[in-house]
């Protein structure tokens, strides 16, 4: 019986064309009875397996009768949620990208077909693969790294026996080459650059939008109006809310935080503070409480760490201090933060004029502690600090970050809490709600950390405030040290 005879068996069964894609073995059994037809309903079996597969991926999975071995592979893969596409559940294994599409799953049972993917297969495959990944990935412009690249060709390999690793990951080490090679490599490339430059090209947009905004004669009139209100006023918060919009873009173009206190003196006035967390809801609405409603649990988690990793006499003598009873809240508050840098070790260099030389000199741990905390035992010596602050930035051509400063008369009996950013002292209850609005004027104005202590300030970002940027360093230190602080 050739192909063509089987036309008047589909006619005379009310198959038609529009239904042929509905059909099973189980219709083609009906259809061709008896053993003479095995071979025959085997090759009609493929051919319209293949026919589905290329005119309706989406349903060939489940109206086409799987290979057995495809039927037990999808049954022992627990499924976290219906079928859908590959975008549907955020893995980051093959398995699991092919099992939860339905696009996968049909490419699947297509290869125990043919035995074989051919170019329209993997470009199905690698479209699985590469969005999926962009999908879970926290960072949104950032390929694999080799080593995962060659894993995910690995997996590949697995679930798709026949196929080569090397067509889709070639490593630069293996290939002596410059850059890697393989269809994998160069799809994850290629993506990646479309985004970037859909990104770019949004950007642009936003930018001439924003160039829009900042001269608008409104804002303009609305900002001109804030600098001879006093804070204090009724309607403060709701010029502030309004302006919002403009002062960002302000800030971004502002040179300086000198500047920006100039433009927006909000910011220096008593109730500053308020206007800071004010802003940073805005940026942040999520991470906005995150230091103040969590923080008992992570005092428990540094005292823990600290038992083990503290390693010199002296700091272990000031670690000591915090179970004491002697010792206030605050002043135990202050030691832990101050502490993280003898964990978090600082990395940082700066020259300095020695005897008319200039010497390339390492950031000590006191000088990580005094760039972020300052102590002083009378509320005096304000004007003092800041002068010496002052002469050690030019004498190491660095700018002065906004810090912390405690005032009683020793580290154990603290009990007043400031903040001085450019010279503006905004003063507080608590240490952690000044250290809370200090992390936050980082974030509001757009500075960068300062490089002595920067490592305990990305610790707060990352672990407090659940907060991750293109521009983070990287650093395997607090990496593990991160790492030990989840376990």
């Amino acid at each position: 019986m050739n192909v063509e005879a089987a036309y008047d068996k589909f006619y005379a069964y009310g198959i038609t064309y529009d239904r042929l894609k509905y059909i099973n073995c189980d219709d083609l059994a009906l259809a061709f009875p008896g053993n003479e037809n095995i071979g025959y309903r085997a090759e009609l079996r493929e051919k319209i397996g293949l026919w589905k597969h290329k005119n309706f991926p989406e349903e060939s999975l489940s109206t086409l009768s799987m290979n057995s071995n495809v039927q037990n592979w999808l049954e022992n893969q627990p499924l976290h949620s219906p079928a859908s596409n590959s975008n549907s559940v955020k893995v980051t294994n093959v398995t699991d990208m092919v099992k939860n599409s339905k696009s996968g799953q049909s490419l699947l049972s297509l290869y125990i077909m043919k035995k074989k993917l051919d170019m329209h297969d993997r470009k199905r495959l690698l479209n699985i693969i590469v969005e999926n990944f962009f999908d879970c990935n926290s960072r949104k412009y950032i390929i694999p790294r080799p080593y995962q690249m060659n894993k995910l060709a690995e997996e590949i390999v697995e679930i798709f026996p026949t196929e080569n690793k090397e067509i889709y990951y070639i490593s630069r080490k293996a290939g002596r080459r410059t850059n890697a090679l393989g269809i994998l490599y160069n799809r994850f490339n290629n993506l990646n650059r479309k985004r970037l430059k859909l990104e770019s090209t949004t950007s642009e947009e936003e930018n001439a939008s924003d160039k829009e905004t900042l001269c608008s004669t409104n804002y303009i009139s609305l900002k001109n109006k804030m600098k001879y209100m006093s804070g204090d006023e009724g309607d403060a918060i709701n010029l502030w809310s309004e302006t919002y919009k403009y002062r960002v873009n302000d800030i971004r173009h502002l040179k300086d935080l000198k500047s920006i206190l100039e433009e927006w003196p909000f910011y220096k006035q008593a109730t500053g503070p308020k206007f800071l967390d004010f802003d940073f809801q805005k940026i942040y609405p999520e991470e906005t409480f995150h230091l103040i409603n969590n923080w008992i649990d992570v005092r428990s988690q540094l005292c823990e760490l600290y038992k083990n990793l503290l390693r010199d006499k002296h700091y272990g003598d000031l670690f000591a201090l915090v179970s004491k009873e002697c010792v206030n809240d605050n002043s135990k508050d202050c030691i832990l933060i101050m502490l993280l840098n003898a964990v978090l070790k600082p990395t940082s260099r700066y020259v300095a004029e020695i005897d008319g030389k200039r010497v390339n000199c390492k950031t000590t741990i006191r000088d990580a502690m005094d760039s972020c905390i300052i102590h002083i035992t009378n509320i005096n010596d304000l004007e003092f600090t800041y002068a010496e602050k002052e002469k050690k930035s030019i004498h190491r051509k660095e700018k002065i970050q906004p810090y912390l400063i405690v005032v009683g008369p020793d580290i154990k009996s603290l009990f007043e809490f400031y903040i001085n950013y450019d010279g503006t002292i905004q003063k507080f209850h608590t240490f952690i709600a000044a250290l809370d609005i200090c992390f936050k004027i980082f974030h509001v104005f757009n500075l960068e950390y300062p490089k002595e202590s920067s490592l305990i300030w990305y610790f707060l970002q990352k672990q407090i405030y659940k907060i991750t940027t293109i521009y983070d360093l990287k650093s395997s230190a607090l990496c593990e040290f991160l790492t030990f602080f989840k376990s």
